[in-house]
């Protein structure tokens, strides 16, 4: 396989080529394409000046006929190096080249992958129908992301859900030992445990998140009488003249946590959303249905809007692929879901 193709890691200088890889073969105008400052912000290690994207150079075009990127969780903490926790990013092969390595590059990318970061975790959300086929040849787990959410039981419009019947969930909704309080600054709370994988911090949160560049995040605690049981991250979606909030990660526990139910609802009056949501595999439906949760049908009434750049008002089945002999966990921050596609 290397008789034509030069397989390496992405140097500083090949990044211009990577973006000149993307803009032609991937999407035109794409995000890391456009914003420099968010290519670096998700894909450059400046302590050795290279960037996460295997590449493949066509050692007689000098083009690079084929790339993957990934996220390791340490990219924003080192000290999650030793996890080896990685995600997966963008993966293609050119199309419009014919000769018989390409036709095989994909794989060949993705095993030098595997051999350079020798990963212990690896997953990809959104997987496209042919890396899907790889990942199961590969036996890797694969899956549809559940998507959970809480309405506003005030809201009698919706510009951005489909809700023909909105109503009270029946039953009690009380918990006097936890509460839901927002958290203006990660730097200044204790750490809470995180027991699955991929393994994060309280650092990861703040580097990822607290410090991104374009996009704004929001932290709310679940406490359990003064203890900080869970860090939840939300984004606010605005568009049409209303919003969402969506959690798109959750560092610390899940387990024992009652019905929210109530608080949530507060909360979306305060914030006057139209919703709450949560896409996420790893965390049982029953746990999400006790915090008072409805799970989404994707061929039900009720829609509950995935996409926002461009927004698409209809239900979508997200996908997954996982490779981890442990609990594992899956939210919509992960890999480079949450990112913007339109700068």
């Amino acid at each position: 396989m290397n008789k034509i193709y030069d397989i390496k890691l992405c140097g500083a200088d090949d990044i211009d080529k990577v973006r000149y890889f993307i803009d032609t073969q991937w999407k035109k105008n794409h995000a890391l394409v456009t914003s420099r400052e968010l290519l670096d912000f998700q894909h450059y290690e400046n302590d050795n000046y290279t960037y996460n994207f295997i590449i493949a150079i066509n050692i007689l075009t000098k083009e690079i006929d084929g790339l993957i990127g990934f996220i390791p969780t340490a990219h924003y903490d080192k000290d999650l190096q030793s996890e080896g926790d990685y995600w997966g990013a963008i993966w293609k092969v050119r199309e419009d080249v014919e000769n018989e390595e390409i036709k095989t590059l994909g794989l060949y990318l993705f095993e030098n992958f595997k051999e350079i970061t020798s990963y212990r975790t690896f997953g990809a959300i959104g997987i496209s129908s042919i890396a899907k086929k790889i990942y199961k040849a590969l036996r890797y787990q694969i899956g549809t992301l559940n998507q959970f959410y809480i309405i506003n039981e005030q809201k009698t419009v919706f510009n951005i859900a489909q809700i023909p019947h909105n109503k009270k969930k029946e039953g009690s909704y009380e918990s006097s030992d936890f509460i839901i309080l927002p958290i203006n600054n990660l730097i200044e709370i204790k750490e809470p445990e995180c027991f699955y994988k991929p393994k994060k911090s309280l650092k990861y949160l703040i580097e990822r998140y607290q410090k991104h560049p374009i996009y704004h995040y929001n932290f709310l605690g679940i406490y359990n009488n003064d203890h900080l049981k869970a860090v939840l991250v939300i984004r606010v979606i605005k568009m049409s003249g209303t919003k969402i909030i969506r959690i798109v990660d959750w560092l610390g526990d899940y387990k024992d946590i009652p019905n929210l139910y109530n608080q949530m609802q507060k909360f979306l009056r305060q914030e006057n959303a139209e919703y709450i949501d949560c896409l996420n595999y790893g965390i049982s439906e029953d746990i999400f249905h006790c915090m008072g949760f409805t799970k989404l049908l994707i061929e039900g009434e009720n829609i509950i809007p995935t996409f926002f750049e461009p927004f698409e008002r209809k239900n979508i089945a997200v996908e997954f692929a996982f490779k981890s002999a442990n609990s594992y966990m899956i939210f919509k921050g992960d890999s480079d879901q949450d990112r913007p596609n339109i700068i």
